[in-house]
């Protein structure tokens, strides 16, 4: 998920107590995130405005045709080429008049698919050799499962939770002191920043792997996965 992804799972109300909890916590200690949350807010506050005021035109123009095919029923008998041209004229005002009202349901909906176009979401190439690494540390080596919490665990728990930053902070405490778990923290790291749409820093993440790993497989895929940054 990318990072105006989680900001929209904010805003909508979607997260859960301790999830939005935690996102608040770290919503006040980085600035820039602060700063993004207020322009999401500002621009969903911008659509709105705009789709109150178009849709207030919209209904001011449609009552203004009504009011015309009222008056023009309400008017004497005229001669019966006149009625033939009025009634084409009637009934082009009523193709106007339903158009208008489609294209009042449609406006705001377009306003909002070219305002949001970073809620699309794009391939990760990392999720899935991220998720099997999740899935390794997780069943044990021989798929035992793990039995007491370690750093890389809890590290691997804010991941699952999306709360990307967090995990972000954690996986550098763990390059830093467990060499064991070094590549492991490396790469899950680089797909935690990918998600979070950091994708430079992820591949930089991603180049240290091979020269401070002796995990060939990881290396391998690694490398495939860097060709496709380029």
């Amino acid at each position: 998920m990318k990072y105006t992804e989680i900001i929209d799972k904010y805003l909508d109300g979607e997260m859960a107590p301790e999830e939005a909890a935690a996102f608040e916590q770290q919503v006040k200690n980085d600035p820039d995130l602060a700063n993004e949350v207020k322009l999401h807010q500002l621009a969903i506050a911008g659509v709105q405005h705009s789709e109150d005021a178009r849709l207030q035109e919209f209904k001011s123009r449609i009552a203004e045709v009504e009011n015309e095919i009222a008056a023009e029923e309400k008017e004497t008998p005229k001669p019966q080429m006149e009625v033939i041209r009025n009634k084409e004229e009637k009934d082009n005002r009523q193709i106007r008049l339903w158009a208008m009202r489609i294209a009042a349901v449609l406006i705001p909906l377009l306003l909002l698919y070219f305002l949001f176009p970073f809620t699309q979401k794009e391939n990760n190439p990392l999720a899935d050799t991220g998720t099997k690494l999740i899935e390794l540390y997780v069943g044990g080596s021989k798929g035992v499962p793990v039995p007491q919490p370690t750093p890389l665990g809890e590290a691997i728990q804010l991941f699952q939770q999306e709360n990307y930053q967090a995990a972000i902070t954690s996986f550098d405490q763990i390059i830093k002191e467990n060499p064991e778990d070094r590549p492991t923290a490396l790469f899950l790291k680089a797909d935690a920043l990918h998600r979070l749409d950091k994708k430079t820093e992820a591949r930089k993440t991603l180049e240290r792997i091979c020269p401070e790993g002796n995990d060939e497989t990881l290396c391998e895929t690694t490398q495939n996965i860097l060709k496709k940054y380029e």
